[in-house]
């Protein structure tokens, strides 16, 4: 049983049967169908897109609430230092 490992004695009762049992048993194991596939497979393509979409409407989200901080301070500076808005917004 070494050659099989610790666990080769387990393999015993289906080596046993054949190699008419061993067709036997593989015809029983499901398979995947290439239809299957082909759907998995445009399923991961949704999720990719979907992720991808996701990072681009967080970075929009997060270049907006930039600029929106960044006139917040500008129209801070305009009351608190002068100066336009514009000129105070190109400093931040």
């Amino acid at each position: 049983m070494t050659l099989l490992g610790a666990k080769g004695q387990d393999l015993l009762p289906m080596l046993s049967k054949g190699v008419a049992g061993l067709a036997e048993e593989f015809a029983k194991v499901p398979t995947v169908t290439d239809s299957a596939i082909a759907t998995m497979s445009k399923l991961n393509d949704f999720v990719d897109e979907v992720t991808t979409k996701a990072h681009e409407a967080a970075g929009a989200v997060i270049g907006l609430l930039q600029h929106i901080g960044a006139a917040g301070s500008a129209i801070g500076q305009m009351f608190s230092g002068g100066g336009s808005f514009q000129d105070n917004y190109q400093k931040t």
